[in-house]
C-alpha cells in the first residue's frame, strides 16, 4: 500500500513535471503518466474498500458466532422452561382426575341410593 502511495507520489511531483516540461501538456507521454497516476489512485482507494469490508466481514462473524451461542443458551433454558411446564402440567391432571373421579363416585352413589 505504501509502495503504490509512493509511487504516486513519484508521478505526480517528480516524473510529470519533468515530461511536462520536455513535451508539453498535450505530451502523450504525459497522459500515459497521468492515467498510470489515476489508475493507481483507485487501486488504493479499492485496497482500503477492501480492507474496510474485511474488518467488517470479521465484526460479522464474531457477531454470528455469539449469536449462536445465546442461541444456543436460549434453547436451553427454553427446554427447561418446557419440562417444568410439563411437570406442573401433569401434577394438575392429577388433581383434575381425583376431582373427576370423586364427582362420578358420587354421583354414582346418589343414584344407588
Amino acid at each position: 500500500m505504501h509502495r503504490i502511495a509512493s509511487s504516486v507520489q513519484y508521478l505526480e511531483k517528480n516524473l510529470m513535471p519533468a515530461v511536462e516540461r520536455k513535451g508539453g501538456k498535450a505530451s502523450p507521454d504525459l497522459a500515459v503518466f497521468k492515467e498510470c497516476a489515476d489508475l493507481l489512485k483507485w487501486a488504493v482507494l479499492l485496497y482500503d474498500r477492501l480492507e474496510s469490508q474485511t474488518r467488517i466481514n470479521a465484526h460479522l462473524q464474531l457477531d454470528l458466532t455469539i449469536l449462536r451461542e445465546r442461541l444456543l443458551l436460549a434453547e436451553a433454558e427454553l427446554t427447561k422452561y418446557q419440562t417444568v411446564e410439563d411437570l406442573l402440567l401433569t401434577d394438575s391432571y392429577k388433581h383434575i382426575e381425583k376431582g373427576v373421579r370423586a364427582r362420578i363416585e358420587s354421583d354414582f352413589k346418589a343414584k344407588k341410593s
